[in-house]
């Protein structure tokens, strides 16, 4: 729905943003959605690598641990 590159791991989802404001608007969808649905809680839990130096993908980082 939202168009960003995300991946589904065993342990959790990896998404792709621009900024870390990005991260917060998707979030705020995300748990609006969840509400909607009748959800009555929600708990996130959020790891971020936030590189500015140079664009590095996901798949970039799973080739060179590989």
């Amino acid at each position: 729905k939202s168009g960003l590159k995300y991946e589904i791991g065993p342990m959790g989802t990896s998404v792709e943003l621009p900024s870390v404001e990005a991260l917060g608007r998707l979030l705020q969808e995300i748990h609006d959605e969840l509400y909607k649905a009748g959800v009555k809680r929600i708990v996130t839990t959020v790891r971020i690598d936030d590189r500015r130096d140079k664009a590095i993908t996901m798949e970039y980082k799973v080739k060179r641990v590989s």
